[in-house]
């Protein structure tokens, strides 16, 4: 359930911010791959502890 609620582009941007937060890496990046996650919940993953998260975080930062 909160696997697909990350990866859809119709998620509020405040559950995607929760979904940021999640301690499964997966969920995580699910949430850097949206293309509806807002630009500072992208900044906040691009400091996670995963290096794949911070580097798709980081990534989709720059090419909003």
């Amino acid at each position: 359930m909160k696997l697909r609620l990350a990866l859809d582009p119709n998620t509020s941007p405040k559950i995607l911010e929760k979904l940021a937060e999640e301690r499964d890496e997966e969920i995580r990046l699910a949430v850097a791959l949206n293309t509806s996650t807002p630009i500072e919940v992208l900044a906040k993953l691009s400091n996670d502890q995963n290096e794949l998260v911070r580097k798709l975080a980081l990534s989709r930062a720059l090419f909003r």
